[in-house]
Order: C-alpha cells, then sequence, then structure tokens
C-alpha cells in the first residue's frame, strides 16, 4: 500500500480557495490513478487530501518506481503542488493471527504515518516499518517551506 498525502493544502486550499483546491485534488488524483493503472494497482480518495494506492505486485517490485510518481513536479495553474508518500506492506514472513481488519487497518495507519514522516524529507517518501505502530506516531518531520502558497 502507498499512501500520498499532500503537503501544505491546506494552507493553498486557504490561500487560494477551495474551487481552486478542488482543481489540485483533481490533478493528483489523475497523477495517482495513471501510476496506478500503469503498475496494475488502482488508487483511492481515502479523504481530505490524502489518497491510497493498492497493488497486487510485491513491494520491492514497486519502491524502484517511485520516485517517477513524485517527478516531473507537478504544476496546476502555475501553483507547484507536492505530496508526500509512506509504503507499508509486503510478504509475510509467517502468519498473524487474529482480525484480518485490523491489519488492513494496520497497513493503512503504517502507511500514513509514514507518508507523515516523508514530509521532512527531500525525496518525500518513508516506510512503515520507520514508524512504530504501537505508539501511533512517526518521528516529527520538518515542516517544508512555504512553497509561495
Amino acid at each position: 500500500m502507498v499512501f500520498a498525502d499532500l503537503d501544505d493544502f491546506g494552507r493553498l486550499n486557504k490561500r487560494l480557495g477551495h474551487t481552486f483546491g478542488d482543481r489540485v485534488l483533481k490533478a493528483v488524483a489523475e497523477r495517482l490513478l495513471g501510476f496506478a493503472r500503469h503498475h496494475r494497482g488502482e488508487a483511492y480518495r481515502y479523504g481530505g487530501d490524502e489518497f491510497a494506492l493498492l497493488f497486487p505486485r510485491l513491494r520491492q517490485g514497486l519502491l524502484p518506481h517511485l520516485p517517477s510518481l513524485l517527478e516531473p513536479p507537478l504544476v496546476v495553474e502555475g501553483v507547484a503542488v507536492s505530496f508526500s508518500l509512506g509504503v507499508s506492506g509486503g510478504r509475510r514472513r509467517r502468519r498473524r493471527p487474529g482480525n484480518p481488519r485490523a491489519t488492513a487497518d494496520d497497513l493503512i495507519r503504517l502507511a500514513s504515518l509514514a507518508s507523515t514522516l516523508a514530509k521532512g524529507r527531500p525525496e518525500k517518501i518513508a516506510l512503515g516499518e520507520e514508524v512504530s505502530l504501537a505508539s501511533g506516531r512517526a518521528p516529527e518531520a520538518t515542516p517544508s517551506p512555504d512553497p509561495g502558497c
């Protein structure tokens, strides 16, 4: 699973208006869906400015392609828009007992926390194993500088 979270969307939405924000969401959705389908996956709007991408292939085969999702930078009506990616999931090495829904919730939560961590990185990508699910927190991400919004 890849979780995409727009960077500074709230500030952009307030400064340039909700109608412009809607156009940004549509542009991001088009890019994510195109990438997902190219790699035999699907993209879904999870909520607000967050998207979930699901893929049937092994994570190791997908990871090298993720930087191409972020390049070239997305520009909507002259405004640069960026997003951060969190990655969770992969092949299980052992069977886990319990509720399968809890596992899906864990994957979403890990990917979401990883996307928060990615916001503080130049490459804008982080892996779920870099966060602690038990604490429910990602290490602090440093805020990005104001990109002109």
